[in-house]
């Protein structure tokens, strides 16, 4: 029995051209490849935070990317939104950089009025309003850690279409995909502060040597009711560089040994 193949290619076209009307009425961000076709915008990271007994701890990765290119190798993704909260961020730098802007203005707004009285949860919801509301034009994903006089040490981590989610240990950003399970498995509650900076570290170096859109050093804030207690910056063990540099979109030019 023969079979004409002719119908399915014109219905295989006809799928086509109604997926790129569709794409480009209702996701004007799409940007279009001649020779490939459709084509999101690339961007990539790193972030991570933990709770521990006392506290949170963040890390990120410290790489800027425009598609392949690295533009800049020490870039300061860990942002203060109060003195006990801060957040990372992940995806597209100018998005993100504009949303942090408009959460901290009211922040900063809803302090003079009430002074101490933002919660972690609340800055967190919101970014999650925030990122919802655009979220069909940006890609930004957020995790938002501090402590407060209610919950103590809390970790929010808020996907790119605006859900929050309460964690233990979240992840987010293209490196996350490799340490995810890494950074679950090996958090526990109540964990002491020195296990909790190394395993964000390792979780780290681990994600940069995977990730090529990931790399520079190791940024780590160490937060409690005290506020910001500790700031590093960790070059990534030699091991793990090179293990980074055999990746191609990984050099540098030895800027992060």
């Amino acid at each position: 029995m023969l079979i004409n193949l002719d119908c399915f290619d014109n219905n295989l076209n006809e799928i086509r051209e109604k997926t790129i009307i569709f794409q480009l009425k209702h996701f004007p961000f799409i940007k279009m490849n001649n020779s490939e076709g459709f084509e999101g915008i690339r961007c990539g990271t790193t972030i991570m935070a933990v709770e521990y007994d006392g506290g949170v701890v963040l890390a990120a990765d410290s790489r800027t990317t425009t598609g392949r290119n690295v533009v800049n190798s020490n870039t300061d993704k860990l942002s203060r939104i109060t003195d006990r909260i801060y957040s990372g961020r992940c995806g597209s730098a100018s998005q993100s950089e504009q949303l942090l802007e408009f959460v901290t203005d009211n922040v900063n707004f809803h302090n003079l009025a009430y002074p101490d009285s933002m919660t972690v949860q609340m800055v967190a919801t919101m970014f999650a309003n925030k990122i919802y509301e655009k979220r069909q034009i940006n890609q930004v994903g957020v995790i938002v850690a501090g402590w407060d006089k209610e919950h103590g040490g809390q970790v929010y981590n808020i996907t790119s279409a605006g859900l929050m989610l309460r964690q233990r240990a979240a992840a987010s950003g293209s490196g996350a995909i490799s340490i995810r399970g890494l950074l679950m498995s090996r958090h526990t509650k109540n964990m002491p502060l020195n296990e909790a900076m190394e395993l964000v570290k390792i979780c780290t170096e681990v994600a940069i040597s995977f990730d090529p859109f990931s790399g520079g050093h190791v940024k780590i804030a160490v937060i409690n009711e005290n506020g910001l207690v500790m700031r590093r910056t960790i070059p990534i063990s030699d091991t793990m560089f090179q293990l980074s540099s055999n990746m191609l979109w990984n050099l540098e030019f030895d800027a992060c040994k």
